[in-house]
């Protein structure tokens, strides 16, 4: 799924297109196939913007799932 896709899936829920929210999903992009989990995203974020807070990679993860752009393994 392209950047505008997911773009435009954001704000079709009447939600912002933050760098943050981008951010993750450019994480889960380039980790495509791999079990990650949210604790496993915001260390690979953090890297790129140190900024990011755990409480706002759960949340975007959370939003992700709702959207079914990514799928909880348990």
């Amino acid at each position: 799924m392209n950047d505008e896709t997911v773009k435009g899936m954001l704000r079709k829920a009447g939600l912002k297109v933050t760098n943050q929210r981008l951010l993750v999903l450019e994480v889960l992009e380039k980790h495509r196939g791999e079990h990650m989990t949210a604790e496993d995203i915001y260390e690979l974020v953090k890297v790129d913007y140190p900024e990011i807070g755990l409480a706002t990679v759960y949340r975007t993860v959370q939003l992700l799932l709702e959207l079914q752009l990514v799928y909880r393994i348990n």
